[in-house]
């Protein structure tokens, strides 16, 4: 995977949540919102039996102006689809995150929710990701259009990305950057 041209921003303060300044600067911050980016590039959501949610993108970071991606602190995953019948968070402590290398491994006890961030060689500012979780979408609920995914870490630091080339599908929603 390769960085998307479309986080070619200007650097910004990016906000955390609860309106609190996170102390760091994201090349890939939104004119708008004030949020950094999060470049989403697949998207695949489950429903029943499955009950599944598979985001797969790359995150650009900044580490000469304390913009780090690091399990020092809970990392907290939150997808939702433009119908919101998909609202779901999942979360790793600093406990259940492991680092070695350019990986960091995330897991809970149960396996409920699995996620891997891993820097490119070359350039150790992108991070690749890979997050599974379990995630309750009944079979009736209408969801598509498109899939929300908000990243919050580093005490606060708050990513957006959105991903809204969608096909919906009998059984869930399958989502592709184009």
């Amino acid at each position: 995977m390769r960085p998307s041209r479309r986080l070619a921003l200007p650097v910004a303060l990016c906000c955390a949540l609860a309106g609190s300044v996170a102390r760091a600067d994201c090349p890939d911050t939104d004119p708008v919102d004030g949020i950094c980016d999060v470049n989403l590039l697949n998207a695949r959501v489950r429903k029943e039996p499955f009950h599944k949610v598979i985001l797969k993108g790359q995150i650009i970071t900044d580490p000469a102006s304390g913009d780090v991606f690091d399990a020092s602190s809970t990392i907290t995953v939150h997808v939702e689809d433009f119908f919101q019948n998909l609202n779901h968070d999942l979360s790793w402590t600093p406990e259940e995150c492991i680092t070695s290398g350019r990986r960091i491994r995330c897991k809970k006890a149960d396996r409920s929710a699995v996620a891997v961030f891993t820097s490119f060689l070359n350039t150790p500012n992108v991070i690749r990701f890979l997050v599974r979780g379990d995630a309750e979408v009944p079979l009736e609920a209408q969801i598509g259009i498109s899939v929300t995914l908000r990243f919050t870490h580093n005490g606060g630091v708050l990513r957006e990305g959105i991903l809204d080339e969608c096909k919906v599908t009998r059984r869930g929603l399958n989502c592709r950057h184009l």
